[in-house]
């Protein structure tokens, strides 16, 4: 699945989600797959259409503190949680990370 492209103006509501994170930062990042059997993986995805998996976990809900590495490419990103079986999948809002930072802040 490769999300559609979010442009980079634009700050605030909208399909973006708003959403300006920095490298650096520490964020809570939480997710509920109701009625999935199995281990849901939580993937980061890029503009690019690329991702890679940040986080496994058994059951429905989940929860996990990310830690921006510095040294993160700036750009549009987001999350996806995926059932074993890939028959549940979910997106979360685009999230611009942006470079600089080091201060560490929970996801509001």
């Amino acid at each position: 699945t490769t999300a559609s492209p979010c442009p980079a103006e634009g700050r605030g509501e909208g399909p973006c989600g708003g959403h300006f994170w920095k490298a650096g930062e520490s964020r809570s990042i939480q997710w509920g797959c109701y009625g999935c059997v199995g281990k849901v993986q939580v993937c980061l995805g890029s503009q690019t259409g690329s991702w890679d998996m940040v986080c496994e976990s058994e059951g429905e809900r989940g929860e996990f503190v990310w830690e921006i590495p510095v040294s993160m490419a700036p750009g549009w990103y987001c999350f996806r949680a995926t059932n074993d079986n890939k028959s549940v999948t979910g997106l979360s809002p685009w999230i611009n990370i942006e470079s600089g930072g080091g201060s560490r802040a929970a996801l509001e």
